[in-house]
């Protein structure tokens, strides 16, 4: 009886360990004329790069130790839906096509080397990916020591 519990108690952790361990970097990406803005991120970092032609400050470069416990919850929120499925999500608008606006993009690397694309508009996502945007901003809106 010990045993058995022991097992049910263990595969769950088996389970979202070998499904964090498939997540190898996430990166945001914004793009229009102008305006850069690069967020790259992996179990141990955070990098983001933004160049603004038309502000006052017009290049922002920091980087930061990510703690486990931001990993594995970016991790958790990905996990929401299988990746594999985000793969096929139309983005809700296209006027980065013909209206100049901004071009954004949501990459999950994984660790078979392969990656989930996602191309959208501003800040709009298809509704899957909103919770990961969200917390992609709020990891990357506290800099730490360049």
């Amino acid at each position: 009886m010990k045993y058995i519990i022991i097992i049910l108690l263990i595969i769950p952790c088996l389970v979202f360990a070998q499904s964090a361990a498939e997540v190898r970097e996430v990166e945001l990406s914004k793009v229009s004329r102008g305006y850069e803005e690069h967020i790259r991120i992996t179990p141990d970092s955070l990098h983001v790069f933004t160049e603004n032609r038309m502000g006052e400050k017009a290049v922002k470069d920091f980087s930061k130790k990510m703690s486990e416990k931001e990993w594995t919850r970016l991790v958790e929120i990905i996990r929401i839906r299988p990746v594999k499925e985000l793969h096929d999500l139309p983005s809700p608008t296209m006027k980065r096509a013909h209206d100049a606006a901004m071009h954004s993009t949501i990459t999950i690397h994984l660790a078979d080397g392969t990656s989930v694309t996602h191309g959208y508009d501003d800040e709009n996502p298809h509704s899957a990916f909103v919770p990961l945007l969200k917390e992609i901003r709020t990891l990357s809106s506290v800099p730490g020591k360049p």
